[in-house]
């Protein structure tokens, strides 16, 4: 996706041309080297994206709070709580349309537990990830976050992975503004999350 994007650009900034005469493609390297072409880019994702029915946005805004990289377990529990319920379906179709691609990782097992494949899905580049967090207005970010990290929290089990805990952590921390309204004994759970993450 990004490399379509791209190449779209180039041709209509007219620095990659198809020649008829010489049936072949022709640049100007130079050109296309000093072309600021990164911003142009990431205007056209934007444009993608808005474009997108609301639920498949929502599920690439959620995605993107994660960095580049979300895993099959992560969105599984996700999906059990009421507002990512339909999470899953619809990052599905972000892969049809190319936002997202699925990569497979061994994770490295501590002592207690074996080494196992899980899917992980992952932005095809920074570029697409970055235009899906943009669409998150800047006064969200921390309800998203928020969310986020209280759905990992209320499913997380003791057979999940440290880093499905450290992952809950890191959302709930950056939406702590939100926690001063919580009672003291829930920012004390939230203190002890943080210590064993």
């Amino acid at each position: 996706l990004f490399a379509l994007e791209f190449l779209d650009s180039l041709i209509k900034r007219c620095l990659l041309q198809y020649s008829f005469r010489e049936r072949r493609w022709i640049w100007d390297e130079h050109a296309v080297n000093e072309a600021e072409l990164s911003d142009n880019v990431l205007h056209l994702l934007t444009t993608k994206l808005i474009s997108l029915p609301s639920d498949q946005k929502e599920a690439l805004k959620v995605a993107s709070c994660f960095g580049s990289r979300i895993t099959k377990r992560a969105v599984e529990m996700l999906s059990k709580s009421r507002r990512f319920d339909s999470l899953g379906s619809h990052l599905d179709d972000s892969f049809r349309d190319g936002f997202l691609v699925h990569i497979a990782e061994r994770s490295s097992p501590t002592s207690s537990e074996k080494s196992y494949e899980m899917t992980t899905m992952k932005f095809p580049h920074d570029k697409v990830r970055e235009a899906a967090y943009g669409l998150i207005d800047a006064n969200e970010r921390c309800r998203f976050h928020h969310d986020i990290g209280m759905a990992l929290l209320s499913n997380i089990q003791a057979t999940d992975s440290d880093e499905i805990l450290f992952s809950a952590v890191h959302h709930i921390n950056r939406s702590t503004s939100l926690l001063l309204g919580y009672p003291a004994e829930t920012r004390l759970s939230m203190a002890e999350f943080n210590l064993k993450a």
